[in-house]
């Protein structure tokens, strides 16, 4: 034992592919979601904030006003967090009864 820690145990110690850190399907996943809806949420706090304050973004905030627009981006952000919820309770094991 070197005493080194590796990072993956898939591969032999020699590879190439011990250098790196990988990380799992999941795990990706629901960085990948939780990082997104973060920006979504503080995109849409910001914008209007923005075009109050400093009287920028004009057409991005008449497009926020819209009923349809909501819609689809409240929508957009739904969806990501259902289908987080689907695949990790895919992921997860049974209970046993």
């Amino acid at each position: 034992m070197s005493g080194r820690v590796r990072a993956s145990t898939a591969f032999p110690a020699g590879s190439d592919v011990d250098k790196w850190a990988t990380t799992a399907g999941l795990s990706g996943l629901s960085i990948f979601i939780a990082v997104t809806t973060l920006l979504l949420s503080s995109f849409l706090l910001a914008v209007p904030v923005i075009y109050d304050k400093y009287d920028k973004l004009h057409g991005i905030a008449r497009a926020l006003r819209e009923l349809r627009v909501g819609f689809i981006v409240n929508g957009a952000g739904a969806i990501l967090t259902f289908l987080a919820a689907y695949v990790f309770r895919l992921a997860s094991p049974s209970p046993v009864m």
